[in-house]
């Protein structure tokens, strides 16, 4: 899991318009998809955005995604997936959606406001360097660390 509080885009010099406050993205296991010697992409099985917090965003914030028919494979740029049909989840108050985080999404660029959420995903496996509650709790007595709060 992870929280996300992003602010406006903001549109630089010699841009044509703001960037996304979240760039599009697949989610996916990046342990295993940087490892240099066996380079796989595994997959969550499925994600979830919560919007459990009144933000207060204004024009845009939208979590947008590219349909499945739409589909363009693994490693495209934002020029190649901005002129694709996507559809579009508006970020309500105490929304809870659920998508399939293999399909490219992104948080659309918007002009004001913080837009917070609560993300988590589900796995088959484990991704890498996943630690365990108890794991982590090994991991800091070798190192000496004492408060585990």
């Amino acid at each position: 899991y992870w929280c996300n509080i992003l602010g406006p885009s903001v549109k630089q010099d010699g841009q044509d318009e703001a960037p996304a406050a979240l760039g599009w993205h697949q989610d996916r296991d990046e342990g295993h998809a940087f490892d240099s010697e066996n380079p796989i992409s595994i997959y969550p099985v499925m994600g979830s955005v919560f919007y459990g917090y009144p933000h207060d965003v204004v024009g845009g914030g939208e979590l947008e995604f590219v349909p499945q028919h739409q589909q363009i494979g693994e490693d495209q740029d934002e020029l190649t997936l901005d002129n694709v049909e996507t559809e579009a989840i508006e970020a309500v108050y105490n929304r809870l959606v659920f998508l399939n985080v293999t399909h490219w999404h992104r948080v659309a660029p918007f002009t004001q406001g913080q837009r917070m959420t609560f993300a988590v995903n589900l796995w088959n496996q484990r991704p890498r360097g996943l630690l365990t509650y108890q794991e982590r709790l090994e991991q800091q007595k070798l190192q000496g660390v004492t408060d585990t709060s």
